[in-house]
């Protein structure tokens, strides 16, 4: 078991929470999964389907209910005409998703996945204004 899967105890094949993920959300039919290996904490993968790319992000074993409500409703819904973030979606009213399957219980969200590139591949060196507005939007 690689680093990644020890974050949410992930003893079998991934295709198995993206089938569940793609009924309970309605994605259409399984295409790919593919492993994010950026972050820290918890475990995020591209989801892709007939209906598109979406960012699953699977809850830490470490994290509390409370502290993934937090950071659900603090880093990914959307600030009103501040700055976009990605559509988190909603099952029954609720952006977190939690499921057993094989007797382990996992919390995780879904959101649109947005291709992009980081400064660093872009290879753009910000100023330091620029560098103080990104860390004034990051604090909120």
């Amino acid at each position: 078991m690689n680093e990644f899967q020890k974050r949410i105890n992930l003893r079998f094949p991934l295709k198995e929470i993206s089938k569940i993920v793609i009924k309970q959300y309605n994605l259409g039919s399984f295409i790919s999964n593919r492993v994010i290996f950026v972050g820290y904490e918890d475990f995020n993968y591209i989801l892709k389907t007939s209906k598109g790319k979406f960012v699953v992000k699977i809850f830490s074993l470490l994290r509390s209910d409370k502290d993934c409500q937090v950071l659900v409703h603090k880093a990914f819904v959307p600030y009103k005409n501040e700055f976009s973030t990605p559509k988190i979606y909603e099952i029954k009213g609720n952006t977190l998703f939690n499921f057993s399957i094989h007797n382990q219980a996992f919390r995780l969200c879904v959101m649109d996945y947005i291709d992009g590139k980081d400064f660093y591949r872009l290879g753009v060196e910000l100023n330091e204004n620029e560098l103080k507005f990104i860390a004034k939007q990051v604090a909120k």
